[in-house]
């Protein structure tokens, strides 16, 4: 979710894109996602250069996710589809992120996976979540 910046030179108000992955709550596995950046603006805030930066990144699938071997879980996704914006404050001159705030939300349609040899009636469930996310990171 916190896809890089360009090799190149950003104006204020440009926009790029990006390929990237995330992660899918409930199952094993990650989708891909485009990320779309805007470098909103850069001030000077006590001696030091501000960019403030928002992103949105969405992923979309109508198969399940590619299996993660370090995620365990108990369900597959038969579809989904996710959404996050995030606001990002970056310190230029150190080069860190000081502070992100995340809206997004997923949706999803999962199956229970059956164990081997086991004949369970068929059933789906149905998610949905908002989320929100604050982080704030001080350096000293």
């Amino acid at each position: 979710m916190f896809a890089a910046l360009p090799e190149r030179p950003v104006k204020v108000g440009e926009t790029w894109r990006m390929a990237g992955e995330v992660g899918i709550p409930f199952a094993r596995g990650k989708l891909p996602a485009e990320i779309e950046r805007t470098l909103v603006e850069v001030k000077e805030i006590g001696g030091a250069r501000r960019a403030l930066l928002t992103s949105i990144s969405r992923a979309e699938s109508n198969a399940p996710p590619a299996p993660d071997p370090n995620t365990t879980a108990g369900v597959q996704l038969r579809r989904c589809k996710q959404e996050t914006n995030t606001q990002l404050v970056f310190d230029v001159d150190a080069g860190r992120v000081l502070e992100t705030r995340q809206r997004g939300s997923f949706t999803a349609t999962l199956v229970p996976i059956q164990p081997e040899g086991l004949k369970l009636a068929p059933s789906e469930t149905h998610a949905d979540m908002q989320v929100r996310i604050e982080t704030r990171t001080n350096y000293e």
